[in-house]
């Protein structure tokens, strides 16, 4: 297994460079801490940092037609942009049927919030077609007393024929 260091925060600038980072994930939660309020003012001075490498950046709109909107708008900004949608929204409808169709449109998706094994089979079984990240959240996972580690092992087994698809151990 090859592994891959990405780092996860609002100090891009500090950590893109970093020798060992090969990639960058943002959310919502980490810029609103770090006072950021003009998220694609804060993309469009971050991603000229990233030299073509990935960086992901988070939908956080609560209805489908409004991630759909904001998907296409965060991967307008650049081609090493990945949209990070999460798998289940807050009322639990999954985002899985949207996920694949922005994915045929050849969307770059971050799957974010991933926690189960039952999750990682309904993303697998949509068959994303498009460069894709599964984030599975392995340090939440663990806070609840679960192993993290076999949900890990799983999605590493289940997309380890997807040349398309990356999984990514998430906090």
């Amino acid at each position: 297994m090859k592994i891959k260091i990405f780092y996860d925060g609002s100090n891009v600038e500090e950590f893109c460079d970093y020798k060992n980072v090969v990639g960058v994930t943002t959310n919502i939660s980490f810029l609103k801490k770090a006072g950021i309020k003009d998220y694609k003012k804060f993309a469009q001075k971050v991603i000229p940092l990233m030299n073509g490498a990935p960086i992901s950046f988070q939908v956080f709109d609560p209805t489908l037609e409004g991630i759909e909107s904001q998907a296409r708008e965060i991967t307008s900004w650049s081609d090493n942009v990945y949209v990070k949608i999460p798998v289940v929204l807050p009322n639990g409808q999954t985002t899985v049927p949207l996920i694949k169709k922005l994915s045929e449109e050849g969307l770059k998706i971050n799957v974010t919030t991933v926690y189960t094994t039952e999750q990682i089979d309904e993303i697998f079984d949509a068959d994303l077609s498009g460069p894709s990240i599964v984030s599975v959240f392995c340090s939440r996972i663990n806070d609840t007393g679960v192993d993290a580690l076999e949900i890990m092992s799983h999605a590493n087994k289940k997309f380890a024929e997807k040349q398309n698809i990356e999984t990514l151990w998430a906090g």
